[in-house]
């Protein structure tokens, strides 16, 4: 593990905490904690700002999404004018510019390769942590934490359902992948063992949108490394890991694992719910196609157009991020989002093939695949 032969600035042990502090809270998705997360937020940006202010060393550095990023934040404002909800619809803007805000901290503040290492060690060991944390309880809560959702295996740990850890653990799996490729010698072998455990406890959720995400980020790792490095090294080093991470997995017992995913071409009675609410959006979609409903106004718009069959009392999200983005956004905001991920693969592509660097490209390609990851389960579920 890389060693801290610079003072690490208070800004990012606020960043650490955070990436400590929002799987401990529930995900981070109740009030309390959500309000708690974009507090440290404001502090390690006002820390960090200040800090360069003083030293003089305050820059502005452009990144290939910007653009993206100030249409789709204009896309959201103008959603915003129609809302039916504006209240509402205000608290999600406030979430969105605190993740953009957070984006941008972090590109300016973590341009050496000794700030990305630790910043994505941090982020490897805590998620193993949490992965051997689940792969243990076995049942029941500690000190009022949720820890399992029910089922014997399928686990869930701090989260408020097994799906959503799922989301961070495939993750937390990609970037393990992309570090373990970047690093040679002992280092290698730790991350390793590390990325099995996340693997271990991935399948362990029972999250077959998880599972799924995770193998679509890791075959995106696998052509992706393959057409950058123009070797199979990319192919090696994945497939080296499946074959270890089924010989563990034998150990354990896949039972629960193979039963879950049995179930993937038979729609169950949640499958089927999830079907019906897709239905009901479709016709939100077509009453407001260009702007929709206003951001976060899922929720509220639905009633109206919820159609009888599984008696559905209070339906938070579309268990589908795109189309809820096109129920809140229109059209604009799903074209929007969906053009700036091409131009990021696109941008990111090209400057990963043109580098010398033997360690960009690795850590570059794990987090495009985490976020391929997150965008296969997001047709699924609503970890967005």
């Amino acid at each position: 593990m890389p060693t801290l032969k610079n003072r690490v600035s208070p800004d990012e042990i606020l960043l650490f905490f955070l990436l400590l502090f929002g799987p401990l809270a529930h995900g981070t998705v109740e009030t309390w904690s959500i309000t708690t997360a974009h507090l440290i937020v404001i502090c390690l940006i006002s820390i960090a700002v200040l800090t360069q202010v003083y030293r003089g060393q305050l820059k502005c550095y452009r990144t290939p999404v910007d653009l993206p990023i100030v249409l789709f934040l204009l896309a959201i404002l103008i959603s915003y004018f129609t809302s039916v909800a504006p209240y509402t619809s205000r608290t999600v803007i406030y979430k969105l510019l605190a993740a953009v805000a957070l984006f941008f901290y972090i590109i300016h503040t973590h341009r050496s390769r000794k700030k990305i290492n630790l910043l994505l060690w941090v982020i490897v060991v805590l998620g193993t942590i949490y992965a051997v944390m689940g792969l243990t309880f076995i049942q029941g809560d500690i000190l009022g934490f949720k820890i399992f959702s029910g089922r014997r295996y399928n686990i869930s740990l701090f989260y408020v359902n097994y799906n959503h850890f799922a989301g961070y653990l495939e993750l937390v799996f990609c970037l393990s992948v992309g570090l373990t490729a970047a690093n040679r010698g002992g280092k290698r072998i730790v991350l390793f063992g590390m990325t099995i455990l996340i693997a271990l406890a991935l399948l362990f959720t029972l999250s077959r949108g998880g599972i799924l995400g995770a193998s679509g980020g890791l075959a995106f790792f696998m052509i992706t490394s393959a057409i950058i490095h123009r070797k199979k090294k990319g192919y090696i080093l994945s497939l080296s890991a499946i074959s270890l991470g089924l010989i563990i997995i034998a150990w354990f017992g896949l039972n629960p694992v193979l039963e879950r995913l049995s179930t993937l071409d038979n729609l169950s009675i949640a499958g089927k719910a999830r079907m019906q609410i897709w239905h009901d959006a479709l016709a939100m979609i077509y009453d407001r196609p260009l702007s929709g409903w206003g951001p976060g106004t899922f929720t509220v718009a639905l009633p109206a157009y919820q159609t009888d069959g599984f008696n559905h009392k209070f339906v938070n999200y579309a268990h589908n991020d795109y189309v809820e983005l096109t129920t809140d956004t229109g059209i604009l905001g799903l074209a929007v989002f969906i053009s700036g991920l091409f131009w990021l693969y696109i941008s990111c592509l090209k400057k990963l093939t043109k580098t010398q660097s033997k360690y960009l490209p690795n850590i570059g390609v794990g987090s495009l695949a985490a976020c391929f990851s997150i965008l296969i389960h997001s047709v699924t579920d609503c970890n967005l």
